[in-house]
């Protein structure tokens, strides 16, 4: 019977915020996905019970994962659904990999039998006084990062959980090219894929830091096997605050080929600045075209550049209410220009 009323409620909350936000309603989202404990209960209950109706079975990759043991611990895995997609999120302990010291995330594709690229995502700033970052789990469930896995059946997430207010684990872990290339090396052997895929960092408010870290010196040496050098594509969530974050995003930039950066913010903000700053230098005489979010009929500003063999894009809205900084994160999570 509790699956059953998971299930409905589940259907039935997918449908307010539907309504809602094509209706412009000013309540919060964020604070209606989280409205209790209980709803993110039924996410993994109502997971479980659509794949069960729908005789879904799971991924070869995700029984790989749940045997890994790795500095004496294990991931813990469970299904979970967001706008009707079922995906797996396994959550590894503290210090499970790298000596990490807190949580990280890996959302896994319902039908994923090996990861084809991955991505990492760093977070912005806990401060612990709002739903949505009290938690690793509240924070994945909040920006709905789980979408993406039906896009993608290939890519795998990680969201490392940096638990205070100046990432301070971010940077001591994972905030250097030589960090990064360890921690990744050590995952990679961890999960028995020895592939050199491709890698997307995304980084949200603060998080822009880090991933300018990671990639500040990366290198292009041919015969090297620094997992930065795999990294195909940035995507900077409102997150761009100093000079220093644009010049190292800029080098990184230029002396890659193939790459994709793609730079989101808000008008009339200390990162508007910075974030046009940066999509100048390669697209200053790029086209400004306004169009809609489908997803929550809020119009943007965007513009796109090709340079060289690269690509840059900037979508930027107008400055809306004070939970628009966080909201940003969601609402462009993987989004394409229609």
């Amino acid at each position: 019977m509790k699956t059953l009323v998971c299930v409905l409620f589940s259907l039935f909350s997918s449908s307010i915020y539907s309504e809602t936000t094509t209706l412009g309603d000013s309540l919060n989202a964020l604070e209606q996905i989280n409205q209790d404990e209980r709803e993110a209960d039924c996410d993994v209950i109502s997971g479980n019970a659509l794949a069960q109706e729908s005789g879904e079975t799971q991924s070869s990759f995700l029984e790989h994962l749940k045997s890994i043991r790795s500095n004496e611990k294990k991931f813990n895995c469970k299904m979970k659904v967001v706008n009707g997609c079922n995906y797996h999120q396994c959550t590894a302990p503290e210090r499970m990999f790298y000596r990490y010291p807190k949580p990280m995330a890996i959302l896994v594709p319902a039908n994923m039998t090996k990861p084809s690229s991955f991505r990492m995502h760093i977070h912005g700033f806990s401060y612990f006084n709002k739903k949505y970052d009290k938690s690793l789990d509240s924070m994945v469930d909040s920006f709905k990062y789980g979408r993406s896995t039906c896009k993608d059946s290939g890519e795998l997430i990680m969201i490392p959980y940096s638990a205070n207010n100046k990432n301070t684990y971010h940077h001591d872990y994972l905030g250097s090219t030589k960090k990064f290339d360890e921690f990744m090396e050590e995952f990679q052997r961890a999960i028995k894929t020895e592939e050199r895929l491709p890698v997307t960092l995304s980084g949200h408010s603060g998080g822009g830091r880090v991933i300018s870290q990671i990639v500040s010196y990366i290198t292009h040496e041919p015969d090297s096997k620094s997992a930065t050098r795999r990294v195909k594509r940035v995507e900077i969530h409102d997150g761009l605050y100093a000079s220093d974050r644009v010049s190292n995003f800029a080098s990184w930039f230029e002396r890659s080929k193939g790459v994709e950066m793609n730079i989101y913010s808000i008008q009339g903000t200390t990162t508007s600045g910075y974030s046009n700053s940066l999509f100048n230098k390669f697209g200053n005489n790029a086209q400004r075209s306004k169009k809609e979010n489908p997803s929550t009929g809020r119009d943007y500003i965007y513009r796109k550049n090709i340079w060289g063999s690269n690509t840059v894009s900037h979508i930027e809205e107008k400055k809306r209410n004070g939970e628009h900084h966080w909201e940003l994160s969601r609402d462009y999570w993987n989004f394409e220009v229609e």
